[in-house]
């Protein structure tokens, strides 16, 4: 046997003997009704578990390409199939969540990005941003607008502050007197 594991043999041609890798053949599937349900089963496990499609063949002892034929031919596994790969997605998503609540940021960050995508979520696009725009809001014009602050005159700032229970800062006036809170309140001190 080599390091990849194929069996190595010998091979004479010509008077001249060398030796060549000869791959293992994978066992026949039975296929029985009954045998072929219980690949069935054991590849849905698999799948359930998280594994690739490709892995979950390989782990139950059958070609991918059976897998993805049964899929195509009954609509019972293809609908089990599904429901397995959801399974192990909430399986990750758990551990995802759990790893966030124990404190790990970034997964936080993730899982805070992809639930509430309309808060968290990316707020720049790459690339065809207009073209992008256009096909969520139509046109480009009709898209939610985002307050701009630089417009608010200090007095609703301050009213916003106070209505915050927040502290409302020094502010110092052009004559060089300074107000705390409401300008336009008479008793500042």
């Amino acid at each position: 046997m080599d390091s990849n594991g194929h069996t190595v043999g010998r091979v004479e041609e010509g008077g001249v003997s060398r030796f060549i890798a000869m791959r293992k053949h994978k066992e026949h599937v039975a296929r029985t009704p009954e045998a072929v349900a219980k690949y069935k089963e054991r590849f849905l496990k698999q799948l359930a578990l998280g594994r690739s499609p490709g892995v979950a063949a390989r782990n139950v002892g059958i070609a991918r390409s059976t897998a993805y034929g049964w899929k195509q031919e009954d609509q019972e596994f293809d609908a089990a199939w599904v429901d397995a790969v959801e399974t192990a997605l909430d399986g990750l998503e758990t551990q995802l969540y759990d790893s966030a609540l124990a404190g790990n940021s970034s997964d936080a960050q993730f899982i805070l990005k992809h639930r509430r995508r309309e808060v968290y979520g990316r707020r720049e696009v790459y690339g065809n941003v207009d073209g992008l725009r256009r096909e969520v809001y139509g046109n480009v014009d009709d898209r939610p607008q985002q307050p701009d602050f630089r417009n608010i005159p200090m007095e609703e700032h301050i009213e916003r502050l106070k209505r915050l229970g927040l502290p409302v800062p020094v502010i110092e006036s052009d004559e060089g007197d300074f107000t705390q809170g409401d300008p336009t309140d008479a008793n500042h001190s």
